[in-house]
This record gives C-alpha cells, sequence and structure tokens, in this order.
C-alpha cells in the first residue's frame, strides 16, 4: 500500500498534481522557511532575553486586541509566567527551534493554538503563537518571520506550563 501510495505521489508531482489526502510525504527535511525560523531561533541568546510563557485557549475572541488585558494576539489567556532561569529559557527556546527543524511541510489548518512564548530583548519583542496540534506558528513582530511549520511534540512546552502551575487547555 506505502509503495502505490508513493508511486501516486510522484506521479502527482510529475503531473503536478495536488497530493492526495493521506499520501506519504516526500519532503525529507523542513522547508527553507522553518529552517529560517529554526536558525533566529537558535541566535536568541537565553541569558540576555525576558520571556514569557503562555497557556492559550485555542478558542479565538470574535475581535482581538492586543492591548486588552487577558488576550495574547486574539486567544484568550488561561495563565502566563515568566520564564525567570536562563537554563530554562534555553530550553524553550531550544525545543521551538527543534520543532522548526522537524517540520515536514506537512500541517492542517486548525490552528487551535494552546502555547504562547514572547521574546523581549534589547532589539525589540518577538511573539509565537504556537499550535501543535496543526504544526503551526505564528510569529509578530521579528519580520519577515511570520508564519512557519513545526513538528515534533510539545513535550518541552508542557513541561513547562505544570512547572509554573499553568493549565493546558483541552
Amino acid at each position: 500500500m506505502k509503495r502505490a501510495a508513493l508511486a501516486l505521489g510522484i506521479a502527482g508531482l510529475l503531473w503536478g498534481l495536488p497530493a492526495l489526502p493521506g499520501l506519504v510525504s516526500l519532503r525529507a527535511e523542513a522547508p527553507p522557511e522553518s529552517l529560517q525560523a529554526a536558525a533566529r531561533i537558535e541566535a536568541i541568546p537565553a541569558g540576555d532575553v525576558r520571556l514569557t510563557l503562555y497557556a492559550l485557549n485555542p478558542e479565538r475572541v470574535d475581535f482581538p486586541d492586543d492591548r486588552k488585558a487577558g488576550e495574547f494576539h486574539g486567544f484568550p489567556v488561561l495563565g502566563q509566567a515568566a520564564i525567570s532561569s536562563a537554563r530554562e529559557r534555553k530550553t524553550l527556546l531550544d525545543a521551538l527551534a527543534a520543532a522548526a527543524r522537524a517540520g515536514d511541510g506537512a500541517g492542517t489548518k486548525c490552528f487551535n493554538p494552546r502555547h504562547g512564548l514572547r521574546v523581549e530583548s534589547a532589539s525589540g519583542t518577538v511573539d509565537f503563537v504556537i499550535c501543535f496540534q496543526c504544526r503551526l506558528v505564528s510569529v509578530y513582530g521579528g519580520n519577515p518571520m511570520n508564519l512557519f511549520l513545526i513538528g515534533g511534540p510539545s513535550d518541552a512546552f508542557d513541561r513547562a506550563l505544570k512547572a509554573h502551575g499553568l493549565r493546558k487547555a483541552d
């Protein structure tokens, strides 16, 4: 079955046909946007930034206003924690970079983010709204990095939420 799916996928690529649902992905590495995002995240000096972790309700509000208390780019905040340990900041940044490198270019369209990360430094603020379910990260600030795909589990972020007494949305 996999051999037939692979053959159909290759034929589709050669003939310019769209991929069929459920076919094996032929991409061996993360897309360029994800690799660029990983490199930029890896360049963030964990010791010289302020990092805030957010637990998000994935149900977007109708009219997002990021100046409104309790929202993070249109998603209700269930809780937040300042990450004061340089080691923990590095762990979270490394986990996000690794997820970007693990992305295979496949994702879904749900965008139900349960995690958020704000990185503040002397050069500005960058916010990451992270959906491990559909494997998409939306980035605010730090252009041109607006969206990138990720792979891998949310384990490091889930552990951090738990360590700070924050509840992850169902």
